[in-house]
């Protein structure tokens, strides 16, 4: 079932988390750019294969689309008002929701 990945929004710059996406944990590496006041975050495997790295959230795009043998469902940012602007320090998890789609949803989704 797709649900909203927690994220923090205290303003914590750099942080990491264990998530777990379709049946596996994954470490989920978050980055604050204040130069580009921009959210990147990498995923990595337990074991420290990294999967995903430096993805910068964006609205409305596929977050993982680059990821080698990550999670098979989709990552996606979700803006809960009209503003579609990359999300601030404190708004990654208010403004913006980090959500993921499980792979059986895709699959249903393309097969509709």
């Amino acid at each position: 079932m797709s649900f909203v990945i927690p994220t923090l929004t205290d303003g914590t710059e750099a942080y990491d988390q264990r998530t777990q996406l379709d049946g596996v944990e994954y470490s989920l590496q978050f980055r604050y750019n204040f130069r580009r006041e921009l959210w990147t975050f990498s995923v990595v495997a337990l074991d420290g294969t990294p999967l995903l790295m430096g993805q910068t959230v964006h609205v409305g795009i596929v977050l993982n689309r680059r990821a080698v043998g990550g999670p098979p469902g989709l990552l996606l940012a979700i803006s809960e008002t009209d503003d579609i602007a990359s999300p601030g320090l404190t708004e990654l998890g208010e403004r913006i929701k980090l959500c993921y789609l499980t792979v059986d949803e895709v699959t249903a989704l393309e097969a509709s």
